[in-house]
């Protein structure tokens, strides 16, 4: 009996790390919400200098990534009213963001760029769980079939195009999914032009994983 309650005693701590893991590995996959954290006060005045025509107002943080920072606002353009998400990035990452977002949307591919300036992208704001998200029991299947089904063939375009988006083999957070089933593809500065694109190859080892650990069964 006293070595039954040994063992209980130490594999306690080491269930409480494996929580602990588990809601790390969530957090990793899980789609950024806006938030009411500081805003960096030089990307505060890029964003207070975009065009006025834009009517952005009440700026929140979202996310932060390897190349920049991304805020969401609130607008009025064009007598329409909604939210846009703004993808602040420096040293020319944001004319290549906005180069290849404009060249994917005219494949219904990505949010609906809606203006760009040197240092910033303002794009959709897409709401919804990530597919990371979507694959641990956020949506229906039946939604997560038909946006894996979407994926698929967005992927499929960009490989008919030549377009290597570099990044779909671990595309947890880079995809949002919204309730009707459609996957909208997010961040495209590391996209470039490629004689073997592997986009669909990519997301179908990330789909082989998830499906090895009972994500797909």
């Amino acid at each position: 009996r006293g070595e039954d309650d040994d063992t209980n005693a130490r594999s306690a701590p080491r269930g409480e790390d494996d929580d602990t893991n588990a809601q790390r590995a969530k957090r990793r996959r899980a789609a950024p919400a806006p938030s009411d954290g500081a805003i960096d006060a030089a990307d505060l005045r890029l964003l207070e200098s975009l065009p006025r025509e834009l009517g952005l107002r009440e700026f929140r943080f979202l996310a932060r990534g390897h190349k920049g920072v991304v805020y969401v606002a609130n607008y009025a353009y064009a007598g329409r009213t909604g939210r846009v998400a703004i993808k602040v990035c420096r040293d020319g990452g944001a004319r290549q963001e906005e180069r290849w977002l404009r060249r994917c949307n005219e494949l219904d591919i990505g949010a609906s760029l809606v203006s760009a300036e040197d240092d910033c992208v303002v794009m959709e704001y897409v709401e919804g769980p990530s597919i990371g998200e979507a694959l641990d029991g956020a949506v229906p299947p039946g939604v997560l079939f038909k946006a894996l089904r979407d994926l698929l063939g967005q992927c499929s375009r960009l490989d008919q195009q030549g377009w290597d988006k570099r990044e779909m083999n671990r595309c947890q957070k880079h995809v949002i999914v919204s309730r009707e089933g459609r996957s909208t593809l997010l961040d495209f500065e590391r996209c470039q032009e490629s004689a073997k694109p592997c986009n669909v190859t990519g997301l179908a080892q990330y789909l082989t994983q998830a499906w090895a650990v009972g994500k797909l069964r």
